[in-house]
């Protein structure tokens, strides 16, 4: 809210109060950030958790009086999709199964697992 706070006092001067906000204020907020921000463009889940806070705290003073209406609750959010999951290349799967091939056989007989997950056994049941 600081970084906000601060925006809003060096585009509209000092002594802003959130019955003066609108959702222009909020929105030109949200682009400075995509564009500029304060030391460094800011990614659309970092915009989008800067929109969270300032939604709480208009919802907050909406419900307790401190403003006629609730500005930030009029801006929608665009989803951000997480990022795609990353599979093993086949060559990169076949070395991992070297991997675990050969540390199986470093190991002593009864130490190995075998497929099934369970101990390697002679064959007699108790």
């Amino acid at each position: 809210m600081a970084k906000f706070i601060a925006f809003l006092e060096s585009r509209h001067g000092k002594g802003i109060v959130p019955g003066d906000v609108t959702v222009s204020m909020i929105r030109e907020f949200l682009a400075f950030l995509a564009e500029k921000g304060f030391k460094r463009k800011n990614s659309a889940s970092s915009r989008g958790r800067r929109l969270s806070t300032i939604r709480s705290f208009f919802k907050f003073a909406y419900r307790e009086g401190l403003v006629r209406s609730d500005q930030a609750s009029l801006i929608s959010t665009s989803r951000c999709r997480g990022s795609e999951p990353s599979f093993l290349t086949m060559e990169e799967y076949k070395r991992l199964l070297q991997v675990i091939e050969r540390r199986q056989s470093d190991r002593p007989a009864y130490q190995r697992k075998n497929r099934y997950g369970s101990s390697h056994s002679s064959g007699a049941s108790m």
